[in-house]
């Protein structure tokens, strides 16, 4: 009785699109028929070969995951936080700070007892501004100039990036 073994193979049967080096060869190839007198260095160290390999390892990527059954890709993985959702909203996605003036109005606008806002980049901060020096290797932070002698002068900052809402 003969059995298949249970392994990986050391060489796989791989489709064009999921051949990482036989894309990298057909598309040094079509570089050489289509530059080759302006483009000389094919070698792994040029930065055009660099993009090259970066483009052919997506395609391979897109295409291997283009063969998975769409049963796989849509089940949720064992384990998962969220083991019945198969897609997230772009609000737990996208979890970067707010880093427009658009950005934080979109934030207040989310806010339940919010109906409009409007945002707009202060020129200067010329009404708000604080003092700081270091203190026993603190960093200090106050409203009015400390009162008393210090070996390092406080020095009077103002704060950019504020907004009038």
């Amino acid at each position: 009785m003969s059995q298949l073994s249970k392994t990986i193979p050391k060489n796989p049967e791989l489709k064009p699109a999921e051949d990482f080096y036989r894309l990298r060869r057909e598309g040094i190839g079509f570089l050489e028929q289509m530059g080759s007198s302006l483009w000389t260095d094919f070698n792994i160290h040029d930065p055009g070969i660099t993009i090259l390999e970066a483009l052919c390892y997506a395609l391979t990527d897109i295409a291997y995951r283009a063969g998975w059954d769409v049963n796989d890709l849509l089940a949720p993985e064992p384990n998962k936080p969220f083991p019945k959702q198969a897609f997230f909203t772009a609000r737990e996605i996208l979890t970067v700070n707010p880093w427009t003036p658009d950005d934080f109005r979109c934030l207040l606008i989310d806010l339940e007892l919010v109906r409009n806002a409007w945002i707009f980049c202060k020129k200067c901060a010329c009404d708000v501004s604080y003092y700081a020096w270091c203190e026993k290797d603190k960093l200090k932070l106050s409203y009015q100039k400390p009162k008393t002698q210090l070996q390092i002068q406080p020095k009077k900052v103002e704060p950019q990036g504020l907004y009038d809402v």
